[in-house]
């Protein structure tokens, strides 16, 4: 990633995920692609429990939200 695109992106999570629903909305490919690669590069190697317990704490989501999620995305019930 370019050094000037990862010191842009070097904020925490929930921010983050706040600058990739905006890029979403607004339809910033690049800066969505770039989120999204920042994102999985700050989680790769962890397990799903792992990530799961980064977006319960973090982020703030209940295993109520965490179950929605995973009832409209099927790969995220998928066990390591």
């Amino acid at each position: 990633m370019d050094p000037w695109d990862a010191n842009f992106l070097n904020v925490d999570i929930v921010f983050l995920l706040d600058i990739l629903i905006a890029a979403n909305f607004m339809k910033i490919k690049v800066l969505f692609n770039k989120c999204c690669k920042k994102i999985y590069s700050m989680s790769k190697g962890k397990s799903s429990e792992e990530i799961k317990h980064m977006l319960k704490e973090i982020c703030g989501l209940t295993d109520e939200d965490l179950q929605r999620i995973a009832d409209k995305y099927e790969w995220m019930a998928r066990v390591d």
